[in-house]
């Protein structure tokens, strides 16, 4: 019965490690749209003050 068991804490291991991966994937791609959307605030603070 101990077969069994490590069969399903070996997928619930899988599992775990697949979601991380996806986790910091997403992480990466929020942090370059941060970055993305500061720039684009500074260029938007830049033309504010150049029309006051």
């Amino acid at each position: 019965m101990s077969w069994l068991r490590d069969t399903f804490q070996e997928y619930q291991i899988g599992r775990a490690r697949s979601v991380a991966n996806q986790t910091q994937v997403k992480s990466y791609v929020n942090t370059s749209d941060i970055g993305y959307i500061d720039k684009k605030i500074d260029n938007l603070v830049l033309i504010t003050r150049a029309i006051w």
